[in-house]
């Protein structure tokens, strides 16, 4: 299969600066974001390795993370971190860390995973079914207080399912304030 160079930390970098990062206390130059993407590999032997992201095909799986910085000295309150899925990805199950993320399939309202919804079934009944991690759009922790110069990190897997929109540019870090 080939191997295509894609733009996915310019895509991830802009997804996640119009998912704003919320504080009780903070301003916007409060926090200072740090994102970087890595591909995972997994040998025959069952361990991992971290390569840049710069090619990537279908099947492979990218890790994002975000690393929030409070930049002040004082305590910021209430801290959410969000992190956006690119499309043409899946969520890896189970490979969010810290515990605890709700997901999004609009990254404006989240709730608790594995997300559900009702199907109206051919026989008129209506069925809560899972929602394929597929549609997840966006992850978000509430990290609680950040102490003055202190960082919190979020991450999380996704698969790539094809090339298309999703993923981002050469850069493997993007640093925001």
């Amino acid at each position: 299969m080939k191997l295509i160079r894609v733009i996915s930390a310019v895509v991830f970098a802009s997804t996640l600066l119009s998912a704003p990062v919320y504080a009780d206390s903070a301003k916007k130059d409060d926090i200072e974001v740090l994102l970087s993407q890595s591909r995972i590999s997994t040998s025959s032997a069952g361990i991992e390795t971290r390569q840049t992201a710069e090619q990537i095909k279908p099947g492979d799986v990218i890790e994002y993370r975000a690393v929030y910085h409070n930049t002040t000295a004082r305590q910021l309150k209430g801290l959410q971190g969000t992190l956006p899925i690119p499309l043409d990805t899946a969520l890896v199950v189970g490979s969010t860390l810290p515990a605890g993320a709700s997901a999004s399939l609009d990254s404006v309202q989240f709730a608790a995973m594995p997300l559900k919804r009702k199907v109206k079934l051919p026989n008129g009944k209506e069925e809560e079914q899972l929602v394929p991690v597929s549609e997840y759009r966006a992850l978000r922790w509430n990290l609680g207080d950040l102490d003055a110069g202190k960082s919190a990190t979020v991450q999380a897997r996704v698969k790539v399912d094809s090339v298309g929109n999703a993923l981002s540019n050469s850069a493997r870090e993007v640093k925001m304030k």
